[in-house]
């Protein structure tokens, strides 16, 4: 899986790849906004500067399964299966689930990743550190990205949460969901420890 379009501001020599469930759409609307261009990667130049957003990959599966089940439907049965049998979880594929990795495939080896989930920095703090650093004038607004999460998603993600936490959800999620998510998540600790 691959990205479409990135936004690209020629001026400065930089990309921002959007992935889903790392406020992609917020970025998108910014970066478009203040003129970057949206194009396909593939006509990016090999000394374009690219970078991302990236959270907790086992958040980013926890949003990205939510957003499976807001997309079909969190009926009670869902919530019945999930309670009996966490290996429900593994079932579903959606493109919300794919791992960056997968949906930055070659493009890997000069990413920079912005971390989204820092305690005691903002997500846009630190994409305006890294602007500044790129010398980029444009300030991604602080009071930016809301919680725009309803109580029926956070009840979802609540009991996703709660499910991983049983003996059950720990072995299928050292089984089958850490394997697929391994890259994100060594790509994640480098990219956290190098706020600290």
């Amino acid at each position: 899986m691959k990205i479409p379009l990135v936004n690209y501001s020629p001026e400065n020599n930089i990309a921002y790849f959007p992935i889903l469930k790392n406020a992609n759409t917020y970025y998108k609307i910014y970066f478009n906004g203040v003129g970057w261009k949206a194009i396909s990667p593939e006509k990016l130049n090999k000394d374009v500067v690219c970078f991302c957003h990236i959270r907790n990959p086992k958040e980013r599966f926890i949003k990205g399964l939510t957003q499976v089940f807001e997309t079909h439907g969190f009926s009670d049965e869902y919530k019945d299966r999930l309670r009996s049998n966490v290996i429900f979880l593994r079932i579903f594929h959606d493109q919300h689930l794919t791992p960056i990795s997968e949906w930055l495939e070659g493009y890997m080896d000069r990413m920079k990743f912005i971390v989204m989930d820092h305690p005691k920095y903002t997500c846009n703090e630190i994409t305006n550190i890294f602007l500044e650093q790129h010398s980029i004038e444009n300030k991604v607004p602080l009071d930016g990205i809301s919680k725009k999460s309803a109580l029926k998603v956070l009840e979802i993600q609540d009991l996703i949460r709660e499910q991983l936490l049983t003996d059950k959800g720990k072995e299928i999620y050292s089984i089958f969901i850490k394997p697929k998510y391994q890259i994100d998540i060594d790509m994640y600790d480098k990219a956290y420890r190098k706020i600290e």
